[in-house]
C-alpha cells in the first residue's frame, strides 16, 4: 500500500503544477501558453512559434522570466526578422544521454506571417513549419541545427545533411 502513495502524491503534484499559468507577459487569456512579445502589432509582423525545449532565458536581449514551465509545448509571439533567444538548461532521456546548454545563444531569422514549430531535442534544435507534435514530420522540417556551449552549426536543410 506504501509503494503506491508516494507515485501517486508525485503525480498528483506533477499534475496540479501544470495548471498553474505561465506568466503575466501573456497577452491572451484564450491561450495560457501564449507570450506575446509585442502584442501590439498584427499577425501578419510576427512569427507564431510552438516551442518545446530547455529555458529561453532571452529573446533579443530581454531577459525572460517564465512563471511556470513544466514540459509540453508553449506558444511565442514575436516580430519577425532576425531572433536571438539563449538557451539554458539541461535535455535528453536516461537512453539517450543529456545534453546541458549553458546560456548558449541560438539565432534564426523567423518570417512575418509565418508559423513554425522550434524543438530542441539534446544536442539539436530543429524547426518546422507550422504547428507540429513533438513527432513533427520531415515533410514539414526546415532545419535542424547542432548545439554546443560554443554555438551552432547547421546539419540539415531542405532535406539533405550539409556541413560534414
Amino acid at each position: 500500500m506504501n509503494k503506491y502513495i508516494i507515485p501517486a502524491v508525485i503525480l498528483l503534484l506533477l499534475f496540479s503544477s501544470c495548471e498553474t499559468t505561465p506568466s503575466s507577459s501573456s497577452s491572451s487569456s484564450n491561450n495560457r501558453y501564449l507570450y506575446d512579445f509585442n502584442d501590439s502589432l498584427p499577425d501578419e509582423q510576427t512569427a507564431l512559434i510552438h516551442y518545446a525545449g530547455v529555458n529561453i532565458i532571452e529573446y533579443n536581449g530581454i531577459g525572460i522570466e517564465w512563471k511556470s514551465r513544466i514540459g509540453g509545448f508553449i506558444q511565442l509571439r514575436i516580430p519577425g526578422g532576425d531572433t536571438v533567444f539563449v538557451l539554458d538548461g539541461t535535455t535528453g532521456s536516461y537512453n539517450m544521454g543529456y545534453t546541458t546548454y549553458n546560456q548558449v545563444p541560438f539565432k534564426y531569422k523567423f518570417e512575418n506571417g509565418k508559423e513554425y514549430t522550434m524543438i530542441i531535442s539534446q544536442n539539436h534544435v530543429n524547426i518546422y513549419n507550422g504547428k507540429q507534435s513533438m513527432l513533427a514530420s520531415l515533410k514539414t522540417h526546415i532545419v535542424t541545427y547542432a548545439m554546443s556551449n560554443k554555438g551552432q552549426t547547421i546539419t540539415w536543410q531542405d532535406g539533405k545533411r550539409v556541413n560534414n
